[in-house]
């Protein structure tokens, strides 16, 4: 009797040890260290498609970027089992890493989560396919949970996963409570409650590290903006359980905003006894670029209460701004707006521009830790250069299967809500869609240079 019981209470401990989520053995301050980046099928046989259309040249360089890491971007439920055809499953690029391993280092990979309900609130041009109140139960339970049932396979504990969750939504909610759709999102705790719940689920699995997206310099920069940032979404991470629930913050996704305005460094400058950030261009913002912005982030949230591995992660992916318009040297004008414009690596219209701007380039490679700071864990590639931010068919008002219109912001003849040109180009697809036209721009423009 007794050994029968002995069997029986070590199989329901083998039981019990089996069902528990996968926890990695190590958990490490910064992921990126020491983690070598997964490369997306997906993307290589995008970019080859580019690479077929190009001179000999400029297919070289493409090829330096086929080899560079980029992140998946899950933007709908369909696209965890390969998005109608059009990509891989999330199973499938889960695999597809632990096969890339080589030597000792762990493959990392990044996972956009994109999918919130009424998403994109204050546009068009990727609204996607879940609404209110109904659809967050949806989002938790087929689209959340599912995921976490993936990452949690203990076929894939090798890996580093990490997720950047949700973008532009709660700076949103920040900035944009005026707009309708995003009053109501965040009246209805719709992104909050989201969130905080894929924070809570992402937490049980030890290899998945959690980065909120928080917009740009251009858009959260100025104080009060940040103020109310910081205070939003300690409330959020609080909400899913623990502030050790997420990692970091991920600023400039899918942005142009350059690493550092290099002939800017002092937004106090006095030119005609006003300071540069007076500027149209910058609009009394003092953070002119992304590493400003990423290091006083880490300064607030830290005196918020997060712990000291938070970090943050900035996108490089396309805001190089190479070729010949990059400015060389500050020179002095006759005013400020001047003395801005000729000296300002960033050569949009305008900072609040967003959809495929023209003259970007390519920017600085994946790197972990690139100012040895432990502030910046990585330069990443969380959009994959290449893919669109939006259609310029202006015939396109009515949502598609994915949720993705015409946005006025992509139309390469309008104008923005403040009268300034879009800075898109032409001939666009829908937001995700390949982009050669752009992707050859951005190839052309890289900066550094993609081969030297």
């Amino acid at each position: 009797m007794n050994r029968i019981a002995g069997f029986t209470l070590r199989s329901l401990w083998l039981w019990l040890i089996l069902s528990l989520p996968v926890i990695a053995s190590t958990r490490v301050d910064n992921p990126f260290v020491g983690a070598q980046g997964y490369i997306d099928p997906d993307y290589v046989e995008n970019v080859n498609r580019s690479i077929a259309q190009s001179d000999t040249a400029t297919a070289e360089h493409m090829r330096v970027v086929a080899n560079t890491p980029t992140a998946v971007w899950l933007d709908s439920i369909a696209a965890i089992d390969g998005s109608n055809g059009r990509r891989s499953t999330l199973e499938q690029h889960l695999v597809n890493a632990t096969k890339q391993a080589q030597g000792n280092e762990p493959v990392l990979i990044t996972v956009v989560i994109y999918n919130l309900p009424d998403r994109d609130c204050s546009a068009k041009a990727s609204n996607g396919t879940l609404n209110g109140l109904a659809g967050l139960k949806i989002y938790r339970e087929d689209f959340i949970d599912r995921i976490a049932s993936l990452f949690s396979d203990n076929r894939f504990s090798d890996l580093r996963i990490v997720t950047i969750l949700e973008p532009d939504s709660l700076p949103n909610l920040v900035t944009n409570k005026s707009v309708a759709d995003c009053q109501s999102a965040f009246e209805n705790g719709i992104y909050t409650g989201g969130i905080g719940y894929a924070l809570n689920r992402f937490s049980d699995i030890g290899n998945v590290y959690s980065y909120l997206d928080i917009g740009h310099s251009g858009w959260l920069g100025w104080d009060d903006n940040r103020t109310r940032t910081v205070d939003l979404y300690v409330d959020v991470i609080k909400s899913s359980g623990s502030l050790h629930n997420v990692h970091g913050v991920a600023t400039n996704t899918s942005g142009y905003s350059p690493v550092e305005e290099l002939l800017l460094p002092d937004a106090d400058l006095m030119i005609q006894d006003l300071p540069i950030k007076s500027a149209d261009f910058y609009q009394y913002n003092g953070m002119f670029d992304e590493r400003d912005y990423a290091n006083t982030l880490k300064t607030e949230f830290t005196a918020a209460g997060m712990p000291d591995q938070f970090g943050v992660l900035i996108d490089t992916s396309r805001n190089g701004w190479g070729g010949k318009n990059r400015p060389t040297k500050a020179k002095r004008k006759a005013s400020i707006n001047n003395y801005v414009n000729a000296a300002r690596i960033d050569r949009r219209p305008a900072r609040q521009n967003w959809c495929n701007q023209n003259g970007a380039g390519v920017g600085a490679r994946p790197t972990p830790n690139p100012f040895n700071d432990g502030t910046i864990h990585a330069f990443v590639w969380i959009k994959p250069p290449g893919e669109s931010d939006g259609t310029s068919d202006s015939t396109q008002t009515h949502a598609d299967a994915e949720g993705k219109r015409f946005d006025s912001d992509c139309d390469p003849q309008g104008t923005t809500h403040s009268g300034n040109p879009t800075g898109a180009i032409g001939n666009a697809p829908a937001a995700g869609r390949w982009f050669h036209q752009h992707f050859d721009m951005l190839v052309r423009n890289a900066h550094p240079p993609l081969i030297k």
